[in-house]
């Protein structure tokens, strides 16, 4: 409700009362991405790219770390043995491709690191927003439609 709240809040340009409601939604459940994330497009929209650089940040390890999870029960993907009497987890081959996978099984990957690289760019980090798109552009799901850090560097080069 919290996210939904700070949302709308957000779109009606009550960008204090956005931040109070998407807070509260990170405060009752940390690991989600989207109240990060839309916390981030809020202070970017007020101007505070510092800040919002972070609420992106933490929006891509909360689904770096549910992906972690899924990834690390998948028996083709880790190995667990014990070596010198302790448990070791072994990272198997298809690790990584599943990681991306995952990544690439919806679009807020992608979104989010573009959302970063925006604000990057306002500062004027063109190198690191770069990366940051062309990162983007590497997570977007095969067949959808997402043209924004495409457009952000088509931009850059002007």
């Amino acid at each position: 409700i919290f996210l939904g709240l700070g949302i709308a809040e957000q779109l009606l340009g009550n960008f204090d009362k956005a931040i109070d409601s998407l807070e509260k939604a990170i405060g009752l459940d940390s690991t989600l991405m989207e109240p990060y994330n839309s916390l981030g497009i809020t202070y970017r929209k007020i101007g505070n790219h510092r800040r919002a650089i972070e609420c992106y940040k933490k929006a891509l390890d909360a689904r770096l770390k549910e992906v972690n999870k899924e990834v690390h029960r998948d028996k083709d993907c880790v190995e667990e043995h014990i070596e010198d009497g302790e448990k070791v987890l072994a990272i198997l081959p298809p690790f990584l491709r599943k990681t991306k996978s995952l990544l690439k099984s919806d679009p807020s990957f992608a979104i989010t690191l573009c959302n970063l690289g925006a604000c990057f760019l306002a500062l004027e980090e063109f190198e690191i927003a770069r990366k940051h798109f062309m990162e983007s552009i590497d997570f977007i799901p095969i067949g959808y439609n997402y043209t924004d850090p495409y457009r952000y560097l088509e931009e850059m080069d002007l």
